[in-house]
Parts: structure tokens; C-alpha cells; sequence
């Protein structure tokens, strides 16, 4: 046994041969720490003005959400909860709600949603977003909670006005993109219902 492995720093591999003694030279290779997702147990929020913001007072920003946008003609549509998974007794979680924003019929249906990233402005009644953080780790996975409470979809696009009535379906997203930076993004387009996410560790 190798002695990065006897120690706990390491891994070793070495190729054997089936059915014979041949075996290949050992190698010795090393992984680095897990490191926490940062803000991904969104228990730290802030408020300004109507804008709820997934990070502290005194905290740099992460994470983001569309509620700048949200809060030109209403209010924040993702925010904290304190209805977390069944799993933890205390902390928040992050409440992601689907509703229309606007005035009678000056608006839209804007969905819940949080990122890795910065929302950089409003155009019109989208968001211009910059998605994307530093992160020196290599996640392999990321492990969450999730709680979805279903509504019943009464605001829909022209194409899909045969949909109002009915039941509305959860849709959500976990992209871990390839060099290193983490979205999370949840963007369904006729959902009235809400989600409830928890990021625990990657």
C-alpha cells in the first residue's frame, strides 16, 4: 500500500493483469478539499427597497436573482423562507414563485430564479444578466433540497391559452458548466405555483 494513501492525502492506482502477477508501476494522484458552494444554503438574505438579494448585509455577492427586474412593477417574486426541508431545523431556504408582474395588462409572467452571477440591468421588461463566478474547486456533484407546490396556470402567453385551468408542472434546471462556474437556474414559462430550494454541498 502506498504511503499517500496510508496517510490520506492521495490515491493510489496500479494496473494488474488478469490471471497473472504482472502488474503495472504504481501512481500516486491527489484530490483537493471539498469546498462549500458559497451562499448555497441561502440562509443569508438582504433587502433594499422592494429588492430581496440572496446575500448578507455584509457579504459579497454570489449568487443573484431576477428581482430588479421583477420589482419595476411589483414585488420580489424570489425570497427567504423559513420553510425549509424536513432535514434541518433552522435557517432559510430560498422561496422561487412564478407570478404575473405588472399593472391590468402592462407586464408579464415573470418566473422565480436564482444564479451564480450578476444581474446587470433591465431592458424593457427583460433582464440582462452576467452569469457565472470564480470557483477554484472541480465540483463532481451538487446535492440539494427541493419542494415544489403546484398551482393552477391562470396567466399564459397567446399560443398557450389552452393551458389556463390546468395544473401547472415544476421545470427546473442545475447546470454545472464546464470551466469551473456553477448556474443555477430556475426558469419555467407558465408556472403560478413555487419552489423551494436548499443547496447543501457539492
Amino acid at each position: 500500500m502506498c504511503s499517500a494513501f496510508e496517510s490520506g492525502h492521495g490515491i493510489c492506482a496500479v494496473l494488474l493483469v488478469d490471471g497473472t502477477e504482472d502488474r503495472g508501476e504504481e501512481i500516486t494522484f491527489r484530490t483537493t478539499a471539498a469546498i462549500p458552494l458559497t451562499g448555497g444554503t441561502f440562509d443569508n438574505w438582504n433587502q433594499s427597497g422592494k429588492v430581496w438579494n440572496p446575500w448578507g448585509s455584509n457579504e459579497t455577492p454570489f449568487w443573484d436573482t431576477g428581482n430588479q427586474g421583477a420589482t419595476t412593477l411589483g414585488d420580489s417574486n424570489s425570497v427567504p423562507t423559513e420553510d425549509i426541508w424536513s432535514g434541518k431545523t433552522t435557517g432559510m431556504a430560498a422561496k422561487l414563485e412564478s407570478k404575473f408582474v405588472g399593472v391590468g395588462s402592462a407586464g408579464k409572467l415573470a418566473a422565480g430564479n436564482l444564479f451564480v452571477g450578476k444581474y446587470v440591468a433591465t431592458d424593457g421588461t427583460n433582464g440582462i444578466l452576467n452569469f457565472g463566478q470564480s470557483f477554484s474547486a472541480y465540483p463532481t456533484h451538487l446535492k440539494g433540497y427541493y419542494k415544489y407546490q403546484p398551482g393552477v396556470i391562470d396567466n399564459s402567453s397567446i399560443e398557450y391559452n389552452y393551458l389556463k385551468g390546468r395544473t401547472d408542472t415544476c421545470s427546473k434546471s442545475i447546470l454545472p458548466l464546464v470551466i469551473g462556474i456553477v448556474r443555477l437556474k430556475y426558469a419555467p414559462n407558465l408556472l403560478t405555483g413555487n419552489c423551494l430550494i436548499k443547496m447543501i454541498s457539492m
